[in-house]
């Protein structure tokens, strides 16, 4: 052999060698939005949730070195979910629309998806149809809208906006009725803008929605094993609850 060719075959046997490392979830593109309590970006610019505390665990579980997560408007990030293999976008509602479109790692939490409304407008439901006399919003591409969507069999005419915080504000000025989106999350922001949580009232609920990490078409099968073996050994481990504890979401 030439040593041209001794040169040519340890370059590939490294190749070989490194190949698995830089397959794993190392290789997987991270993306979230601004959902507190699952996931957030604190003051210093850092990420934090329950969510991030999860992914964290997973990573190093997993022997992984800790990874850029990308915060992006939620409709963006959806949109890349969907286009880009390799993503994972978190937190992410699990509903019978969006089920066979992805691949999951489940739970991270449970939460209820409801209609929230002004206490003072003393606004009432009987049942979804009379939302039709209403001003409805959600934000685009949510949970929140396309559970609306489903329920109401597409008739309702619901605005969106990208933000939940605009969508809040609409609804303290009086400009929207009906705001859809997690309770949980909805009335931890409300708080965070002044706002007494007594003044937001729950019209209805849309059912409870796991949350979960979301994997795009193409993504590896044996990485998303990896990831979900590494989840399931966390939501089983006596810390579990007590993170859920720790953000007000254990029932």
């Amino acid at each position: 052999m030439t040593r041209r060719g001794v040169v040519l075959g340890v370059w590939l046997l490294g190749i070989s060698l490194i190949s698995p490392a830089r397959a794993g979830l190392e290789s997987l593109q991270y993306l979230s939005e601004e959902y507190k309590p699952f996931n957030y970006t604190q003051p210093s610019g850092h990420p934090a949730g329950l969510a991030v505390e999860l992914l964290e665990r997973i990573w190093k579980r997993t022997h992984t070195q800790p990874q850029v997560i990308r915060f992006l408007p939620w409709a963006r990030a959806y949109q890349r979910l969907q286009l880009q293999p390799g993503t994972v976008l978190f937190s992410t509602a699990r509903t019978r629309t969006r089920d066979s479109l992805f691949h999951w790692a489940c739970p991270i939490a449970r939460t209820p998806i409801v209609l929230l409304a002004l206490r003072s407008r003393q606004l009432h439901l009987d049942n979804l149809q009379q939302l039709a006399t209403y001003h409805v919003m959600a934000v685009r591409a949510d949970v929140g809208e396309q559970l609306l969507h489903t329920q109401t069999d597409s008739w309702l005419k619901l605005d969106t906006t990208h933000n939940l915080e605009l969508a809040l504000k609409q609804l303290r000025a009086g400009r929207i009725d009906v705001l859809s989106f997690n309770e949980r999350v909805a009335r931890q922001v409300w708080q965070e803008m002044g706002e007494q949580d007594a003044a937001l009232q729950t019209l209805w609920s849309l059912g409870e929605q796991e949350f979960c990490f979301a994997f795009s078409p193409g993504t590896s099968t044996q990485l998303i094993a990896q990831f979900r073996q590494a989840l399931q050994q966390e939501v089983s481990s006596e810390g579990y609850p007590q993170l859920l504890e720790r953000y007000q979401l254990r029932h």
